[in-house]
């Protein structure tokens, strides 16, 4: 029970110590206008446009955003990329875009990818434990993973490699896994 409870500790400490900047822009602009939802006119919808959004906002990529269909109607847009204005119902922006930036090193409790806990192996019962734990961590921007911790028996979880679900209740997983640059 001691042991529980210094990991416990140990495990706050780390969470206290270390996080990433995360940050929601809701009807973003460039310049006077809505981001167009393209990056340049036509070419680069969606993720393209979002990231370079984030980019120039100091971030390094964006992790999610929302597409706000016929904003050109009401007000012009202009694509982040060649600066292209679009006024009109076929016009579209963005609603929100979430931007992020990796922490100092970053600590994942339960890890999960594609909303299921990543597995302990990187492939089929291959690259176990570091592989699988940098695999991770360089997912979500970082060098490295510093340090992890192994959890049994977890049920599903998901291979990196392949995306391949171990759905056994014998599968293993992490139970926390701090990332670092």
């Amino acid at each position: 029970m001691r042991h529980l409870f210094v990991f416990a500790c140990m495990l706050l400490a780390l969470i206290g110590a270390a996080h990433a900047d995360e940050k929601a822009f809701k009807n973003p602009l460039n310049g006077k206008n809505r981001l167009d939802y393209c990056y340049s006119w036509q070419t680069g919808c969606g993720q393209e446009a979002a990231d370079a959004f984030c980019v120039g906002k100091g971030f390094k990529s964006a992790t999610g955003f929302k597409i706000a269909k016929g904003a050109g109607l009401l007000t012009p847009t202009r694509t982040i990329g060649d600066g292209s204005v679009c006024d009109g119902p076929t016009c579209d922006s963005f609603a929100t875009i979430t931007c992020y930036k990796p922490g100092a090193g970053d600590v994942y409790i339960e890890p999960k990818v594609q909303g299921v806990r990543v597995d302990w192996c990187f492939a089929w019962q291959k690259g176990c434990g570091q592989k699988a734990a940098d695999a991770f961590c360089q997912s979500k921007g970082y060098a490295a993973a510093a340090k992890f911790f192994k959890a049994e028996s977890v049920g599903p979880t998901r291979v990196l490699s392949t995306g391949q679900l171990c759905d056994d209740t014998s599968c293993d997983g992490f139970s926390s896994l701090q990332c670092t640059n």
